[in-house]
């Protein structure tokens, strides 16, 4: 396969992911309320890099079934979010 074929089927397949990114600070409250998610308590943890995630460092919530992943806002947890498998984040 060509590299531009890759780029088409990783760019349909990121689409396919149920990602919630927060673009402002009352969608992080109203989505974590929403998922019963407790930041406060320190036990989140970045599904990537392992940081403990607060309303600061917040980038994604992903939401499988009942499984939820948080991922934190580091440029680097950021472009991985894009290629990883779902099965295999935590």
């Amino acid at each position: 396969m060509g590299p531009s074929i890759m780029r088409n089927i990783q760019s349909s397949l990121k689409n396919l992911l149920p990602v919630i990114s927060f673009a402002r600070p009352s969608d992080v409250d109203r989505y974590l309320k929403l998922y019963n998610i407790d930041l406060d308590s320190g036990k989140y943890r970045c599904a990537i890099c392992g940081d403990v995630m607060t309303r600061e460092n917040i980038y994604a919530l992903i939401v499988n079934g009942s499984s939820i992943k948080l991922i934190c806002n580091k440029p680097s947890c950021q472009a991985k979010l894009s290629i990883i498998p779902l099965e295999h984040v935590g």
